[in-house]
């Protein structure tokens, strides 16, 4: 009896292969393809999770935890959505034999948001290392002791503090210690260990600098004939300047990589609103009889 059983589902099976079946909307659909069938009874295979699919999700998801790092958020945004997108017709198109609409759909998301999150921090990137080639000019400047040069870059307040026995203290102090200046350092490690640099100024001198929508520090890593440094200066947005991407400069200060002193070109303790202090040379005591 069971032998009359299967010769019947076997036969049932090949009429289903040769008859096409009138739908209610009209269409013909033609007979499923015997693979996605498990035994000859014809019981269907469960549907499958789309490797393209799983593959955008991953992608996604590596991509959105790096889109800091430069290009891999572009480049592996782009990559994500596009298997996302491919996972999605190919879903589409398999009449249910798979599945995986979140997966992709997360693929998607998230490679999108890693494509533009990226986008925007290789745009910060460049516009800091244009601003990070414009700034060092200020070390370079003091260097030379050219006290007209360096007005040209600090704020209003700062060019009239600014004295000539603090610019020739900070250059011979660079030079001492550091020597003169090669150049910026590339790299993320040369920027992170630059910004940790930053944590070395007291409190009350970032209370003092650090004041929101109008004055920041920018840590720049230098490196100098003796050593690597770390250039920080504090600009004012408030003073535009066509050749310095966020402000002219309020004070700068060299921190060395050693843990050496910082070396500031105007002592941040003074009020640059009160004009400098004039030094009045000292008069020779006149002995009697002399």
């Amino acid at each position: 009896m069971c032998g009359s059983l299967l010769r019947l589902a076997r036969t049932r099976r090949r009429d289903n292969d040769v008859r096409m079946t009138q739908i209610p909307s009209g269409r013909l659909e033609l007979p499923r393809d015997p693979s996605d069938f498990d035994d000859a009874i014809g019981t269907p295979r469960p549907a499958r999770v789309s490797l393209l699919a799983l593959l955008s999700m991953v992608v996604g998801i590596l991509t959105l935890l790096g889109c800091c790092v430069p290009f891999v958020g572009p480049v592996g945004g782009l990559v994500a959505l596009g298997l996302g997108i491919a996972a999605f017709m190919m879903i589409r198109r398999s009449e249910g034999r798979l599945r995986g609409w979140g997966a992709a759909a997360a693929g998607v998301v998230t490679g999108l948001i890693a494509a533009v999150g990226g986008s925007i921090v290789l745009v910060l990137l460049s516009q800091v290392a244009y601003a990070a080639g414009a700034y060092q000019k200020v070390v370079e400047i003091g260097q030379r002791d050219d006290q007209s040069e360096l007005v040209g870059v600090l704020t209003v307040e700062s060019a009239n503090a600014i004295t000539k026995d603090e610019l020739v203290s900070f250059r011979e102090r660079s030079l001492d210690a550091l020597g003169p200046i090669r150049g910026a350092r590339g790299g993320a490690r040369a920027w992170v260990e630059g910004y940790l640099q930053a944590g070395r100024l007291p409190p009350a001198v970032q209370q003092k600098y650090v004041q929101f929508g109008k004055s920041s520090i920018l840590a720049i890593p230098l490196r100098f004939e003796k050593g690597d440094a770390a250039l920080l200066i504090v600009f004012d947005h408030s003073q535009p300047d066509p050749q310095l991407s966020f402000g002219r400069v309020v004070n700068a200060a060299i921190a060395p990589m050693d843990g050496g002193d910082l070396i500031w070109i105007i002592d941040p303790a003074r009020d640059l609103s009160l004009p400098p202090p004039v030094v009045v040379p000292a008069i020779p005591e006149v002995l009697p009889g002399g």
